[in-house]
């Protein structure tokens, strides 16, 4: 049993899928950016400025990562009946918390008593 109504499921569903495509694009895009230097750079500013942008496309790969995981958690907690609880307490999350964070695994209080 969930404190949320079929239509709070469907629409954060929607927002979940949404964000899952967004996010596989963006990894895909990561990928384009991430490739190594090509053999025929022989300018070092050039070469430089290619792994500096390696190492960002690197980096936000990984931030897209960790967060199309959560996305694809929560998906999986609605197909099995257990979303919108928190994973600590069981306590259900606020529905306002889940429209702006529809991947969120704990009410706001236990994620800031998380975060200190």
């Amino acid at each position: 049993m969930t404190h949320l109504s079929r239509q709070d499921l469907d629409d954060l569903r929607t927002a979940l899928e949404s964000e899952r495509a967004k996010l596989r694009a963006a990894l895909a895009e990561h990928q384009r950016d991430g490739r190594g230097i090509a053999a025929e750079e022989n300018d070092d500013a050039d070469t430089a400025g290619r792994i500096i942008d390696q190492d960002d496309a690197l980096r936000l790969a990984g931030f897209d990562r960790a967060l199309l995981d959560d996305v694809e958690h929560a998906l999986a907690k609605l197909d099995g009946g257990t979303y919108g609880t928190s994973e600590d307490s069981g306590a259900p999350i606020a529905i306002e918390r889940l429209r702006a964070m529809p991947w969120a695994r704990r009410t706001r209080e236990e994620e800031e008593r998380r975060q200190r």
